[in-house]
């Protein structure tokens, strides 16, 4: 088995006590590739790491060699294409529940006015606001799988109404309404929070862009925490500058990091955070306990948890 992953050995170390009967090493960016070849690994398992380039990866995935896959974190747009023959599976759904948080704390921060505040709090103004609580207003989940579903609980629980969209719209607990991805324009006016939770794939590039602010509320607010790819960032400025939306939380960005010369950074009715919502306490652990999870199931001949579906992208 092999680990592509920079400062590794944490996870080296500890599949090795768990899992003794596997030889585990990890992939030094100054070796020759022929001794990765050498070596022959059957099971990969990689991070998006910045000290081995994309085509690097790749090339390591496509050995014969390779017969299973495992991405620590969610996404795996930047190793496409992977061989047809691969078992690829992913970590989606561990830190759902603590993600979930980071959009619930979105929401709670625009909804009573945190940033404003914060503002009003610089320049020693004491000013009242009203402000309406979120039980009277309507959350958007895009892509209710494992996080979304998860917000829909805590938005749920706060008395929100839940609007959710789903490939396969069927009913889901604490979503009063679901519908497809060919409704999105149909329920966007609807929304007083927008959160987006859906893979980038082809279908998602850009999903929301100018088209999509255009039909939300001047007072909505739009959280993103999937990926930055899936809004489309020029507009979203525009839309922020030209106040057509009340404001946004983005936590992911198409170019991380974000660049200094962005726009973004100086727009007010923003709030950004450098793709942390997932940098929970522990994590490393919670990501190791699920993999050892499934290469022991791997080991025995199980089938895998979290396979994905190379062509759907998730």
């Amino acid at each position: 088995m092999l680990i592509i992953q920079e400062e590794g050995d944490h996870y080296l170390d500890s599949i090795k006590v768990r899992c003794p009967d596997i030889e585990v090493r990890n992939y030094d960016h100054h070796e020759a590739h022929g001794n990765v070849k050498d070596f022959a690994p059957q099971v990969v398992f990689s991070w998006k790491c910045k000290s081995v380039c994309m085509s690097t990866q790749r090339s390591i995935i496509s050995q014969a060699s390779v017969k299973w896959l495992h991405i620590a974190g969610a996404g795996f747009e930047h190793l496409l294409p992977l061989p047809d023959h691969l078992t690829v599976t992913n970590s989606s759904g561990i830190c759902s529940a603590f993600m979930a948080e980071t959009v619930l704390g979105a929401i709670l921060m625009w909804n009573f006015g945190f940033p404003r505040y914060i503002e009003l709090q610089k320049n020693r103004i004491w000013q009242k606001h009203e402000w309406v609580s979120v039980s009277d207003k309507t959350a958007l989940i895009i892509g209710v799988g494992k996080i979304g579903g998860k917000v829909a609980e805590l938005a749920k629980a706060l008395g929100m109404r839940v609007i959710g969209i789903k490939n396969t719209p069927s009913a889901v607990a604490d979503v009063d309404e679901m519908v497809g991805p060919d409704d999105l324009h149909e329920v966007l006016p609807q929304a007083d929070y927008v959160c987006v939770h859906v893979p980038l794939t082809n279908h998602t590039r850009n999903l929301i862009g100018e088209n999509e602010f255009a039909l939300m509320r001047s007072s909505a607010f739009l959280v993103n925490t999937a990926r930055g790819g899936v809004v489309d960032e020029e507009a979203l400025s525009q839309e922020l500058i030209n106040r057509t939306i009340a404001g946004a939380y983005m936590d992911v960005f198409t170019e991380e990091p974000l660049p200094p010369h962005s726009k973004l950074w100086d727009l007010p009715n923003l709030v950004i955070s450098p793709h942390v919502s997932d940098l929970v306490a522990n994590w490393q652990n919670r990501f190791i306990d699920f993999f050892v999870d499934n290469l022991k199931r791997w080991q025995a001949g199980k089938p895998l948890l979290n396979v994905v579906d190379i062509a759907k992208g998730y």
